[in-house]
């Protein structure tokens, strides 16, 4: 019985985690103007949307699968998305730091 308990808790905070981070992305997509901001919501089309939003190629999506490679696209994605939102680029870094990466997010989803 408590590993279910265990089993839930794990499934919850996973929910809040993906519901945050999406609502998060939904807000910065919406400041920017992105026309498919709802996309922010699906798997797979969030990662299309930060491209979209950094003015990357979606063809970046392929490099998204090999290892350590989709870090890099990861953090220039942020970088230039900070940019375009005029914040300074090296917030783009602190995206692949835990729990500092949902600062970032959230200074650019509420900032002018």
């Amino acid at each position: 019985m408590e590993l279910l308990a265990a089993g839930r808790g794990e499934l919850l905070s996973s929910i809040v985690a993906y519901v945050v981070v999406s609502g998060l992305l939904f807000a910065i997509a919406r400041k920017m103007g992105a026309e498919n901001a709802w996309w922010a919501w699906l798997p797979i089309l969030d990662f299309l949307l930060m491209l979209d939003l950094a003015g990357m190629s979606w063809l970046w999506i392929f490099a998204m699968c090999v290892p350590l490679l989709n870090i890099i696209v990861l953090v220039v994605a942020w970088m230039k998305i900070c940019e375009a939102r005029r914040k300074p680029s090296v917030l783009g870094i602190l995206m692949i730091v835990p729990i500092a990466n949902l600062g970032v997010m959230l200074y650019l989803a509420v900032s002018e």
